[in-house]
């Protein structure tokens, strides 16, 4: 029988081997070996906050030029460690370079950038970056 979509069930195991609902979803209809993505929630005990620091902007008569920092505070309300992936997009323009980092990234793509990192059982990681974008 040909099915356009198919059901997702995840489940994870508990501290005694149980095996414990996280969530579901349906995966659409996708050709063979390609990639797929599945949302499985939202972690209600995983949270963050991102705040601009700074913002300049110059402007010659060649270039114009914005400087803007950025912090993100990740909290883990958890009784583990866990893993999180942190992506920013480069919006402004495609000109852009990262000037200033608290952690590694990867550059993405022409217009986003991911910092993967480990955040404490019951604690916070703050990662910190300055770009700067000229046109």
């Amino acid at each position: 029988m040909w099915q356009e979509s198919a059901r997702f069930i995840s489940s994870n195991k508990d501290t005694e081997g149980n095996l414990q609902f996280i969530g579901e979803n349906t995966i659409d209809h996708t050709p063979k070996d390609e990639k797929v993505s599945v949302f499985i929630g939202d972690a209600f005990d995983l949270t963050g906050d991102r705040t601009q620091t700074d913002f300049k902007t110059r402007q010659t008569p060649d270039q114009r030029t914005i400087v803007e920092s950025y912090k993100i505070t990740l909290k883990n309300a958890k009784t583990t460690p866990a893993k999180v992936r942190v992506v920013e997009h480069m919006y402004r323009t495609a000109n852009w370079e990262i000037t200033a980092d608290s952690d590694p990234f990867d550059k993405a793509n022409s217009q986003a950038m991911e910092f993967n990192v480990d955040v404490p059982a019951s604690g916070e990681k703050v990662v910190t970056y300055t770009v700067k974008y000229t046109w």
